[in-house]
């Protein structure tokens, strides 16, 4: 079975659930974890936390994505400026421009 199919397969987790299941696997001897041949995909605590786990990765990898997106965007449009530019970069560029009889 693939992760997506996983993921698919349980459903989302919350954190909440996680922590419980946790719980129960660290308290397996008095608690008993919650495990079934086939498998509940709603219930079975090991398929849970490993779909609960999968999803935060997934989570991870967009919010890293679209952090290193948006940095790159912001840094992009800072250097495309016309603030950014110094002050002798401006008189140069508007001395190009007057020579070549372009708009400021």
């Amino acid at each position: 079975m693939t992760d997506e199919e996983l993921m698919k397969a349980t459903g989302p987790i919350s954190h909440a659930e996680a922590k419980e299941i946790h719980k129960r696997f660290f308290n397996a001897i008095s608690n008993g974890v919650r495990m079934s041949i086939p498998v509940n995909w709603n219930r079975d605590d090991d398929v849970r936390l490993l779909a609960y786990m999968l999803q935060c990765e997934q989570m991870t990898k967009q919010m890293k994505e679209d952090l290193e997106n948006l940095i790159a965007k912001e840094v992009h449009d800072h250097v495309n400026s016309w603030d950014s530019f110094t002050p002798e970069y401006r008189r140069r560029l508007k001395d190009l421009q007057a020579l070549w009889g372009g708009d400021e």
